[in-house]
C-alpha cells in the first residue's frame, strides 16, 4: 500500500496500491465489511504529496463529504474525480474547479474566473447543486469559508490590506443577500454566549494586537488589552487569557469581560477594562 486516508467518521478508508510510481490504482474500503471498491486511479503519483514540488502537496490526496462522497485532488488542487463511497460510482464534477476542502455541506470550490476576480461555490454531490456564494474583486485570492447556522452563513470578508482582518457579514442562503454586521473583525475571534464577540485587532505595525469585545447590536468595541501577543484564550469563568510580551507587565494575564455596552465608545479612544495578572 502506497498511502491511506480515513474518512471523517472512521467508517471507510481510501488507499492507493503500490505500482509503477506513475499511474496507480486507488480503492475505498468499507471497514465494517472489508469490501474494496476501485476508484479513479491516481495518474500523478510521481508528483503527489509534494514529493517533487511542495506547492503540489495536495496532489493525490482525497477530500470527503461526510463518509459518503470522496474527491481526488489533482495538480494545482483541481478536483479530478468524485465517487459515491458506497457504490464506487463516479459522478461528473464541475470543470476546472479548484477544491478548497470538503465538509458535511459539500465540496468547497474556487471556480474559474478572470485574474482580478475571485469566485467560490459550494457543490453538493448528493443533488448536484452548485451554489455560487462568493464573487469579489480581491487583492488576496485567499478564500475563508463561512460559518453556517441553518440558512444563515456568517463570513469574514478580507480587508484588502490584511487577510487577518475584515468585515463581518451574514449571507442568506435562500436569497443570496449579503448584510454587513460589523465593519471590522480580526482573526482570531470567539463568539460569547450572549452574542458578543471577542476579537484580535491590529493596533501597531509590529506583531502586537489589541483585544476587544464587540457588541453586534450597537457595534461598540470595548478594548480589554493593548499591545499584546497575537492570540488569546477565552475561559468563561474568568475572562480572556493573553500574553503580554513587552512593557513592565510581562507574562500571562487575564482580562475580565466587560458588561454589555449601552453607550457607544470611540474606536480611536476606547475604554479599557482592568486586567488582572495571573
Amino acid at each position: 500500500m502506497r498511502r491511506a486516508q480515513r474518512s471523517p467518521g472512521g467508517t471507510r478508508v481510501v488507499w492507493q496500491q503500490v505500482g509503477d510510481d506513475e499511474v496507480e490504482a486507488t480503492f475505498v474500503r468499507d471497514l465494517a465489511t472489508g469490501v474494496d471498491l476501485e476508484l479513479t486511479a491516481n495518474a500523478h503519483t510521481a508528483v503527489s504529496w509534494g514529493r517533487l514540488d511542495f506547492e503540489q502537496r495536495l496532489t493525490g490526496t482525497w477530500v470527503w463529504v461526510d463518509d459518503d462522497w470522496l474527491g481526488l485532488v489533482g495538480p494545482d488542487d483541481t478536483l479530478v474525480a468524485v465517487h459515491d463511497a458506497a457504490t464506487g460510482e463516479a459522478i461528473e464534477v464541475p470543470a476546472h474547479a479548484r477544491v478548497l476542502t470538503g465538509s458535511t455541506h459539500g465540496f468547497w470550490l474556487q471556480m474559474p474566473s478572470t485574474d482580478d476576480e475571485t469566485v467560490a461555490a459550494l457543490w453538493n454531490p448528493r443533488d448536484g447543486e452548485l451554489f455560487e456564494w462568493y464573487r469579489q474583486s480581491s487583492t488576496y485570492p485567499f478564500i475563508r469559508l463561512p460559518m453556517i447556522v441553518g440558512d444563515d452563513w456568517h463570513y469574514l470578508r478580507n480587508d484588502q490590506n490584511n487577510f487577518n482582518r475584515g468585515s463581518w457579514w451574514r449571507i442568506d442562503r435562500t436569497t443570496g443577500a449579503w448584510t454587513e454586521l460589523l465593519p471590522t473583525l480580526g482573526v482570531p475571534f470567539h463568539e460569547l454566549e450572549d452574542g458578543r464577540i471577542v476579537t484580535s485587532l491590529e493596533n501597531t505595525d509590529d506583531a502586537y494586537v489589541r483585544l476587544a469585545v464587540v457588541d453586534l447590536d450597537t457595534r461598540v468595541y470595548t478594548t480589554i488589552a493593548e499591545d499584546v501577543v497575537y492570540g488569546f484564550v477565552h475561559e468563561p469563568e474568568h475572562g480572556v487569557y493573553y500574553l503580554d510580551a513587552q512593557g513592565p507587565g510581562l507574562g500571562l494575564w487575564v482580562a475580565p469581560l466587560p458588561e454589555a455596552a449601552t453607550t457607544a465608545r470611540s474606536l480611536r479612544a476606547p475604554a479599557c477594562a482592568a486586567a488582572v495578572r495571573c
